[in-house]
């Protein structure tokens, strides 16, 4: 079994007594009950996880959630599902999934060659490449190279249900806007939903080691929502992605973990007085070249891995930045024992605080 390699010795939302072992293209590994499949993954070095669709190129982990779009894999085994992204899986005993879009191995995929005819190859080329002189001569090996992973054949006995709520207000976000308005209106005997679509609530609190009244900040979210759990007047979703806004405050969500096992997902047709979007920002990857690359990631996604999940995703790091939040990732690759050899700002002018960090910490500006 590979040992865990890029996990820090302390610190993290996991639980180091329980560990979990699961598998991946083939190999036996492990990890800890909090994790992700993507955390697991990153402590045990594992950096390629997939291969993009067109040109084979080499995918990793580069945002965090549903942001991360680089991370498809394939469940295997009882829970089969195809195109499902590493980041947002719960780690879980005997879990195993595998690479997609790759022959034969992820690491060493023959499908790569394709990067070499790139300017031969744009986008929508075989719809105007191969219509001649019949397109139903290309149409079946076009469709077989298409799409991620398969749907499994086999009945897991699971099924999809409906379902209708009405309340007074609707909450999206779990973030600290979202639990602290959950509170103060359930307080208010309001009839409260509130909506998130992480494996845990925190929101970006869960990507720092802030501290609220002086107590770290994870406390106080870990007490508010043990408080609104206890209310008999709030209903909260966790792992459940509001997909629809509709003409008369009509919002539509996808739970993915309901209650009991045999349901697979259920969707809620939720009619509310009033609609809260407290689902903050997300951070967007600046553009250059071979930004797709494993090995880059969204500073919002290190912090939330090294924070979090107690992995360390490098040894090495330059900061590609366009404002001051980039530069709060400093401190967390310190922590990590990451070396920031320098940060990279697109801007002429920095500010005092700026100038006075990167001197202290002996980094190149």
């Amino acid at each position: 079994m590979k040992s865990e390699v890029a996990r820090l010795p302390a610190g993290g939302l996991i639980d180091r007594n329980q560990v979990l072992n699961f598998r991946f293209n083939g190999k036996e590994l492990s990890g800890f009950q909090g994790d992700t499949l993507a955390s697991a993954l990153m402590a045990n070095q594992i950096d390629v996880l997939s291969r993009s669709f067109k040109y084979h190129r080499p995918r990793g982990l580069q945002g965090i959630g549903y942001a991360d779009v680089s991370s498809l894999v394939q469940l295997a085994g009882d829970e089969s599902d195809p195109n499902v992204l590493a980041s947002v899986i719960p780690l879980r005993e005997g879990l195993e999934a595998h690479s997609v879009n790759c022959w034969p191995s992820v690491e060493f995929d023959l499908g790569s060659v394709l990067q070499w005819f790139s300017p031969v190859l744009p986008s929508g080329f075989y719809y105007k490449t191969f219509m001649w002189p019949h397109w139903h001569w290309f149409e079946p090996m076009i469709r077989k190279a298409a799409g991620f992973g398969h749907v499994s054949d086999q009945d897991s006995g699971r099924r999809h249900e409906s379902r209708y709520y009405h309340c007074d207000v609707l909450i999206v976000g779990a973030g600290p806007t979202g639990l602290m308005s959950s509170l103060v209106l359930a307080r208010s005997n309001l009839k409260v939903v509130l909506v998130d679509d992480m494996l845990q609530p925190g929101g970006m609190l869960l990507n720092s080691r802030a501290t609220l009244n002086s107590v770290p900040a994870m406390e106080w979210v870990n007490e508010t929502v043990a408080e609104l759990d206890s209310m008999k007047n709030v209903i909260r979703f966790q792992n459940a992605t509001a997909w629809g806004y509709y003409e008369g405050n009509m919002v539509t969500v996808m739970e993915r973990s309901p209650m009991p096992r045999e349901i697979a997902g259920r969707n809620w047709k939720i009619w509310a007085k009033t609609v809260l979007l407290a689902t903050g920002a997300m951070e967007r990857p600046i553009i250059f070249e071979n930004n797709d690359l494993p090995g880059v990631m969204n500073c919002s996604a290190v912090s939330r891995y090294i924070n979090s999940h107690a992995v360390v995703p490098g040894k090495r790091a330059v900061v590609f930045a366009n404002n001051d939040s980039a530069y709060r990732i400093l401190d967390d690759l310190k922590i990590a024992g990451i070396e920031p050899c320098a940060v990279v700002d697109v801007r002429n002018k920095f500010s005092p605080e700026i100038t006075r960090k990167t001197k202290e910490m002996n980094i190149e500006l």
